[in-house]
């Protein structure tokens, strides 16, 4: 997928709405409340890739960077009040 494929299925959906990614079958990036993507934290403009704050088990912080044409699933919620209840677990498979 394009960046400019991406964008328009964003603002189409809403990113209130995005729950997550799927990146080549492989991994998943699944955001943790509504409102959590936001298109202008991530670099796409420049470099085309999403760009993700993580922590390890210990606490230390690092990025995680994906480009875009690796994203196969945009994860999108219906209704945000689903977010409470939605069983993350198996989203994406």
């Amino acid at each position: 997928m394009t960046v400019s494929e991406f964008k328009a299925i964003i603002n189409y959906y809403g990113e209130n709405n995005i729950i997550g990614f799927v990146f080549d079958n492989s991994s998943r990036k699944l955001m943790d409340n509504p409102g959590d993507f936001k298109l202008s934290d991530h670099p796409l403009d420049q470099i085309g890739c999403l760009e993700f704050e993580e922590k390890d088990m210990r606490g230390h912080t690092y990025k995680s960077i994906a480009h875009v044409e690796n994203v196969q699933k945009i994860l999108v919620a219906n209704d945000p009040s689903i977010w409470d209840v939605l069983d993350k677990r198996y989203l994406g498979s």
